[in-house]
């Protein structure tokens, strides 16, 4: 089949910015110049749409009013349809249910990709329904490591069918000594020490936690600085600048907020950390060890598949300050140690998690789709369907 004459329509339930988001954004702008004609739909004028339009597409807004809204199905429905679409792209769990629902009886197949535990919530009281439906269809339900996938396979969630593309990121060049503007804005020498963490404020991502660790580390070595790069608001915001001025950590630590070069962050700071309690992946994990950064993470899930067997990163057990704090401190001070690792962490992802390898998987997993759409005895056998795309 030609590239050219396929279409993917990618839906998703939120305007970002976050690690979800950025896959979706990789994606459209990966695939489109793979070929593909990309049609991305974003429920409202927020981050994602900007970076879409500003990539050269042309979103489609359009956005649920309440659960299961019959409007938003047959829009999209008739979207499908006048556009002729040929495979959905999905991520999240809304999302998914309207794809699902609205390709039935179109041959149209479904892509449904999952990031992390919270995109099938617990509390979601029609999470019962919304499953069998993605259960029922002929969906191809992607997790983005092996470890949320089990998770969600245990709970019933999710059927063993379902497949793990793990995330890819851009493989920019290697570290530069160049003088970082992160660290003259903050007015720090390029000799102070410069710990950072990038994810949106959340309670999974434990940055309680890490406010503990980083005193420890202050204690230590007290020209320290901490960096965290990510959206922070309501209570969760107020309950960790809070803790920061209990810990005595205010001229210390930076709350950067929303930042969209992460590049630029990363180029500036000496260790990445993740303190996370629970990951489905870490994408900012990736791109940390995709810039040769040495990385101290938690085993919350994702991590530690990222690093496997190798000695790409250290990693700890998930709500230890103690061990958190230590690995930093080690990594700080002993610094042809810590080179070692980012270089090691690179060659970590050039093998595994590029982009390029991302975009091979979906594209062989929409191929496959098109071929059962159109030649039902060519899907896969049950027993081999759940194998890793690498």
């Amino acid at each position: 089949m030609s590239r050219s004459q396929r279409c993917v329509l990618h839906l998703i339930d939120t305007g970002g910015p976050g690690g979800a988001e950025t896959i979706f954004l990789n994606l459209v702008r990966g695939l489109g110049e793979r070929g593909w004609r990309c049609i991305p739909v974003v429920p409202e004028r927020d981050w994602l749409y900007e970076e879409v339009t500003a990539s050269g597409f042309e979103a489609l807004e359009l956005h649920a009013l309440r659960a299961f809204d019959i409007a938003y199905l047959h829009r999209l429905r008739k979207v499908i349809r006048e556009q002729r679409v040929d495979v959905v792209q999905t991520h999240l769990l809304g999302s998914s249910v309207y794809g699902t629902l609205a390709c039935l009886g179109t041959g149209v197949p479904v892509v449904s990709t999952f990031h992390g535990r919270p995109d099938i919530p617990e509390t979601d009281r029609l999470r019962a329904l919304k499953t069998r439906i993605l259960r029922r269809s002929d969906n191809r339900v992607v997790c983005v490591s092996e470890s949320l996938r089990q998770y969600f396979v245990r709970r019933g969630h999710l059927d063993e069918q379902a497949r793990v593309i793990p995330n890819g990121v851009e493989l920019a060049s290697s570290r530069t000594p160049a003088a970082s503007n992160l660290r003259e804005t903050l007015h720090l020498a390029p000799t102070t020490p410069l710990l950072g963490a990038i994810g949106n404020v959340r309670a999974s991502k434990g940055y309680h936690v890490l406010l503990q660790a980083f005193a420890t580390v202050r204690a230590t070595i007290p020209e320290a600085r901490l960096v965290i790069a990510g959206q922070y608001h309501g209570s969760l915001g107020d309950h960790l600048l809070e803790l920061r001025a209990r810990l005595g950590l205010d001229d210390a630590v930076t709350f950067l907020g929303f930042r969209d070069d992460v590049r630029e962050i990363l180029e500036a700071i000496d260790v990445f950390v993740l303190s996370s309690l629970d990951e489905g992946f870490s994408l900012a994990t990736v791109q940390a060890m995709a810039s040769a950064v040495p990385v101290v993470a938690t085993r919350s899930g994702g991590p530690e598949e990222i690093i496997g067997d190798s000695k790409a990163a250290v990693l700890v057990e998930p709500g230890d300050a103690t061990s958190l704090a230590r690995a930093v401190i080690e990594l700080l001070t002993d610094r042809e140690q810590a080179r070692a690792l980012g270089a090691a962490a690179r060659r970590r992802v050039e093998g595994r998690y590029s982009l390029e390898r991302m975009l091979d998987a979906y594209e062989e997993l929409y191929r496959e789709a098109l071929s059962a759409r159109s030649s039902p005895s060519l899907r896969p056998a049950t027993k081999t369907s759940s194998r890793m795309l690498r």
